[in-house]
């Protein structure tokens, strides 16, 4: 039947006193584009400021994309593995 859902990187700049301004990455859970190419234009979730490295980033969404992790178990398993 194939993933329902995808995974996205997004990236923002964010500012802390400590460091100043930073551009980090963060992951946006959305449904998958159907067959007849409508997407609807909503996120599931968005986590913001998961890394500042866009790799490390993109190979977590390949991993939980791969491994259809629920948009419901992602802010949970972020915290487990960083």
């Amino acid at each position: 039947m194939g993933h329902q859902i995808c995974y996205r990187v997004f990236s923002e700049i964010l500012e802390l006193p400590e460091i100043g301004r930073y551009r980090t990455y963060g992951l946006s859970v959305c449904p998958r584009q159907q067959p007849n190419g409508e997407t609807q234009n909503r996120e599931f979730v968005r986590v913001s400021d998961v890394s500042t490295s866009e790799e490390k980033v993109r190979r977590l969404a390949e991993r939980f994309e791969t491994g259809d992790l629920a948009p419901v178990h992602l802010r949970d398993v972020l915290l487990d593995l960083l």
